[in-house]
């Protein structure tokens, strides 16, 4: 039902779950609390260090830099998993569906939340180009991708029409909540 729907598509909460699998939300929440702490310690102690008159190279000094590498981190944090995020947000709403041939199926020695994660290639004919894109899968995505493989049956992936190189396996959307399961 989800994947009939005309973009820009309605995604329902089970299913932006996914999005949790590789940008998890507490990421997000957690570079926030360390770009404002960041940000307020190196304001303390940079004002502390410049209204003592010993300047940035004294304690204060450090501990105003020491807070600028937390202001840095943390922004990094929430620049690099909200876009992930974004990306996979937008792909479930304006993605394309259609069928690709699994070329492999890799192990890509990264293990999050104790589920392996795999870098699936596939290749597909997106808008009258053929073209060769990967995306990762996890759980019980990864027998399913080797069932496509095994069965050569091609496999339904979302491709993100502003750029094919996007793409999510739509079989992966079934294993993001085992309570909807059968």
């Amino acid at each position: 039902a989800f994947l009939s729907q005309p973009t820009p598509r309605e995604i329902p909460a089970n299913i932006l779950r996914y999005a949790d699998n590789f940008a998890p939300q507490l990421v997000i929440i957690i570079g926030i609390v360390f770009s404002i702490a960041g940000g307020g310690f190196a304001a303390s102690f940079g004002y502390q260090a410049l209204a003592g008159g010993k300047g940035m190279m004294g304690n204060m000094g450090m501990g105003a830099l020491f807070g600028l590498f937390f202001l840095v981190g943390g922004s990094c944090i929430v620049y690099f998993a909200g876009r992930a995020r974004i990306r996979i947000k937008r792909l479930l709403r304006d993605g394309r569906i259609c069928p690709a041939r699994i070329e492999k199926i890799d192990y890509t020695n990264v293990n999050f939340n104790d589920k392996a994660i795999y870098r699936m290639t596939v290749q597909f004919q997106a808008e009258g180009r053929i073209t060769q894109a990967s995306c990762k899968i996890t759980g019980d995505a990864v027998p399913r991708a080797q069932k496509f493989v095994a069965d050569k049956k091609p496999a339904p992936i979302l491709y993100d029409p502003a750029n094919s190189q996007r793409i999510l396996f739509v079989d992966a959307l079934l294993t993001v909540s085992s309570e909807y399961e059968p």
